[in-house]
């Protein structure tokens, strides 16, 4: 039987981001569930223009669905 393995909360952050760091803070263990993603690397601000969030206010939690459907949640203020 073939398991369906859910893509991974994505978090997206920044360098010199309080509210990025405190969240990361707070998160303490849980954050081994979530992918971090730093937009303050190349790498991070590609993945961050694919879903669509490169000028959204961080930190930024995307949790998936069903159907591979996104959800955004600001986070942090």
């Amino acid at each position: 039987m073939m398991e369906y393995n859910e893509p991974r909360p994505l978090l997206f952050v920044k360098d010199n981001c309080p509210r990025c760091e405190r969240l990361k803070v707070l998160l303490g263990d849980k954050l081994s569930n979530v992918q971090v993603v730093n937009t303050s690397t190349s790498d991070g601000l590609a993945e961050a223009a694919m879903y669509e969030v490169i000028y959204k206010e961080l930190p930024l939690l995307i949790t998936f669905s069903e159907g591979d459907r996104s959800e955004e949640r600001r986070v942090g203020k």
